[in-house]
């Protein structure tokens, strides 16, 4: 999946003529625009190591991505596409 979409981020990319039948339905189920967004209302992410989620442009805290929460923050950080674990570390069972 990761190779032919693009992970999970592919459910809310263009549509092209060579998604699957199984993709195309994903992409109804996780919903369009900011009305329709059922799946990424009602999904938990776990941060983890931290080298999955992007920082920024996720929505991993709260119902919005941090870019759009916090613009100005976003416009002027050089880590614009960076994931979390490049904004910290891992130490004693919580982030630094």
């Amino acid at each position: 999946m990761e190779s032919k979409y693009g992970s999970w981020r592919g459910l809310i990319g263009e549509s092209n003529q060579y998604m699957s039948m199984w993709w195309k339905d994903l992409r109804e189920i996780y919903g369009k625009g900011k009305k329709g967004r059922w799946f990424d209302q009602n999904v938990e992410w776990k941060v983890g190591s931290g080298s999955i989620i992007k920082f920024w442009e996720d929505t991993w805290i709260g119902l919005d991505p941090l870019k759009l929460r916090f613009p100005r923050l976003y416009g002027n950080s050089i880590l614009m596409d960076k994931v979390i674990k490049e904004f910290g570390k891992w130490k004693n069972n919580k982030w630094e």
